[in-house]
């Protein structure tokens, strides 16, 4: 049988997602907390692959096992062996035919900044600026991304790989405290979103212009871009699967005001 989970975690102290010899990676983890459970090896495939430092809020995962249990069995005994920093908040039986990464159609990345600066309780959460930033530049500046470019100048992924992406929307709103910028498409390059947040910000202390943006965009060479938003104000925010409605996440209280 084949198992679809939802999980959350804050990705501060791990390696990102994918599997690496260290094990400390939230793919590890589960792993290891799975397999525990079951009394068998399994192996799950994620949604996509989250950097050291990110955060997810609703990662996707499936995996295959002999092993019958309850939807809720599988939900409270994984996260019995879990660390308390990675949490399966749904599990649901799904057919042969779904694939975490293959049916997912559009991935929500959430990016926050804190614009004080000086809050220890978000810090796992929110890139700390100090500096004022813009956030009506930023938004024109954004429009830039829309559509589908070549990506060249704004990731790190492998060479090889196809750079054509396309952004279907970039949502800026702030209040005093913060800034947060949604992200949606259906899938990204390393570094993609924080590339791409790194240079808004820059934006947004008046360091760049649209025009300037639009020329980075335009050159599609590595180099180009020389900005990075840090990981920790990186969320995977929400992924859309159409055909399986029930793997929506909706249990927003789970995270303080600033992060809805």
């Amino acid at each position: 049988m084949r198992i679809a989970l939802v999980l959350a975690y804050d990705g501060f102290a791990y390696n990102g997602w994918q599997s690496q010899p260290d094990g400390n990676t939230i793919q590890d983890h589960l792993e290891t907390a799975l397999s525990q459970l079951s009394h068998e090896a399994i192996k799950v495939i994620g949604a996509g692959r989250t950097d050291a430092g990110v955060s997810a809020r609703a990662m996707v995962a499936h995996f295959d096992t002999n092993r019958h249990l309850e939807t809720w069995k599988w939900v409270r005994g994984t996260n019995t062996y879990l660390p308390y920093d990675i949490r399966v908040l749904k599990a649901i039986e799904v057919d042969e035919a779904f694939h975490a990464r293959f049916n997912s159609k559009v991935k929500t990345y959430r990016y926050t900044i804190d614009r004080r600066g000086n809050n220890p309780f978000s810090f796992h959460f929110a890139d700390q600026c100090f500096l004022p930033l813009d956030v009506e530049k930023m938004s024109d500046a954004a429009t830039v991304f829309l559509g589908t470019h070549d990506f060249t100048s704004f990731n790190s992924s492998d060479p090889s790989l196809n750079m054509i992406r396309t952004v279907l929307q970039i949502d800026i709103r702030s209040n005093d405290d913060f800034i947060v910028i949604d992200v949606k498409g259906p899938g990204f390059l390393r570094f993609m979103v924080r590339m791409m947040v790194g240079t808004l910000m820059e934006v947004g202390k008046g360091k760049l212009t649209k025009a300037d943006v639009q020329t980075m965009l335009d050159n599609a060479r590595k180099g180009s871009c020389r900005y990075k938003a840090p990981a920790n104000g990186l969320m995977l925010w929400d992924i859309d699967y159409p055909l399986y409605p029930q793997l929506k996440f909706t249990h927003s209280t789970l995270f303080p005001p600033y992060m809805i």
